[in-house]
C-alpha cells in the first residue's frame, strides 16, 4: 500500500469497530511495503 492507503483502510476497519484486526493490518501493509523497497535495485535506492 502506497501513500495514506495503508493508515486510511486501519481507520475504515477501526470504524466498524474491528480494533483487534486494524492495527496486524496496518503491521502486515508495513511489511509488504518494506519488503517491495528491498526488492529494488540498488540503483534505484
Amino acid at each position: 500500500m502506497g501513500g495514506a492507503a495503508g493508515p486510511v483502510l486501519v481507520g475504515a476497519v477501526a470504524d466498524r469497530g474491528l480494533f483487534d484486526l486494524a492495527f496486524p493490518l496496518l503491521a502486515a501493509a508495513a511489511v509488504v511495503a518494506i519488503g517491495l523497497v528491498l526488492r529494488l535495485p540498488p540503483e534505484a535506492a
